[in-house]
């Protein structure tokens, strides 16, 4: 873009073109803009963790708990540093959060729409943020500032829903969403065309990766390179997705924050291209969900004492970290040192697959567990 060319005439260039513009000083003056700047995003969504769990009136300690546990994962810092912009995507994120525990729903609707435009998965909030604006968005303001018990709140209002009237009332934050979206759509369309459709958006709907890819469909690819798969596989595939990121969002819309968490969770377990970076995507969301629907409502004194001990006496935090340390080493055996180990690989990722549904499952036990 220095030179006046489309960012599209990369080939591996998949994003919009919205950040390859934003990282014109990476080429012109300084190579390292782009990691500082996807750094100090890790910062800021730090910051925002940290305020956000204010306004659920948290502990002191488990705010540092759950800020250290951000800002010194490796995960976190091995993503930005390498020049991924998903600490953009999480700022972001945790951004709508605060936005609209301020009452301050349409710029969060308007926000949210950008970072849709940037990564198209978060997509999947659009459900569990319109159930929660059609609950009475000021009681739950007022509440979490005031008491903090936001598991008696929501079951307090549980049933006072009135979809045609609330939704009708919602109405601006509605068409602030759209328009959001649509706007940047539309500007960086005419000045693309349709390599921006197609790079951006279609590409990651029917991506195939073969390479560096935990989800256990990367082996359907791998024997099947030249075949056109069919229409029912391509259903069935992405249908197991589909219905968790929909029940859970209407399920668990009363708590956004863990309802959140628990979409993104499920959507990249059950997504057919999961690589390290999608990772990032529920780890933000961690430190505020775990305390909004699990510490408050047990007492609990810290978020460590939360996530460290019962998690770790559940073996779920174990075993997501081992289940991904089998799928590395398999995943080194076939990339580096050329076996032809992929039953090993695939059997890997069904591990890992588990992994990940175990913890989510955990999460929604003690959020039950707690609140009930």
């Amino acid at each position: 873009m220095v030179i006046g060319i489309s960012p599209y005439q990369r080939i591996t260039y998949r994003y919009s073109p919205v950040v390859a513009a934003s990282l014109i000083p990476n080429v012109s003056s300084q190579f390292c803009f782009g990691k500082l700047c996807f750094v100090v995003g890790d910062f800021l969504t730090g910051r925002l963790v940290l305020e956000v769990l204010n306004s659920f009136g948290s502990s002191h300690m488990t705010e540092i708990a759950s800020v250290t546990c951000w800002l010194f994962n490796p995960f976190t810092l091995t993503i930005s540093t390498r020049g991924s912009f998903e600490s953009a995507v999480s700022t972001g994120m945790l951004s709508i959060l605060q936005l609209i525990m301020y009452e301050k729903t349409v710029l969060a609707c308007a926000l949210l729409g950008f970072v849709i435009h940037l990564r198209i998965y978060p997509v999947i909030y659009v459900i569990p943020l319109c159930c929660f604006l059609c609950l009475d968005c000021n009681s739950f303001c007022e509440h979490s500032k005031q008491q903090g018990n936001y598991g008696e709140w929501a079951r307090r209002i549980s049933n006072r829903f009135d979809w045609g009237k609330k939704l009708f009332t919602r109405l601006p934050e509605v068409l602030t969403l759209i328009i959001s979206f649509l706007s940047f759509w539309m500007l960086c369309f005419v000045f693309f065309g349709s390599d921006f459709q197609n790079e951006t958006y279609s590409y990651h709907v029917g991506r195939k990766d073969v390479r560096h890819n935990f989800s256990p469909m990367f082996y359907v690819e791998y024997i099947a390179p030249r075949r056109q798969l069919s229409t029912f596989y391509r259903i069935v595939s992405i249908l197991p997705q589909i219905m968790t990121v929909t029940v859970v969002g209407f399920k668990f819309a009363k708590d956004l924050p863990f309802c959140l968490l628990m979409q993104t969770i499920g959507f990249v377990a059950l997504n057919k291209v999961s690589t390290a970076q999608y990772f990032i995507w529920y780890m933000c969301l961690i430190p505020t969900a775990i305390p909004s629907g699990i510490v408050q409502c047990s007492g609990c004194k810290s978020l460590a004492n939360c996530a460290g001990q019962d998690l770790h006496r559940a073996g779920g935090l174990r075993l997501w970290l081992s289940s991904q340390f089998i799928w590395l080493i398999s995943a080194y055996r076939v990339e580096f040192c050329g076996e032809g180990i992929f039953h090993m690989l695939w059997f890997a990722s069904l591990i890992f697959l588990f992994a990940q549904t175990f913890l989510g499952t955990h999460f929604i036990t003690m959020k039950t567990k707690f609140v009930h």
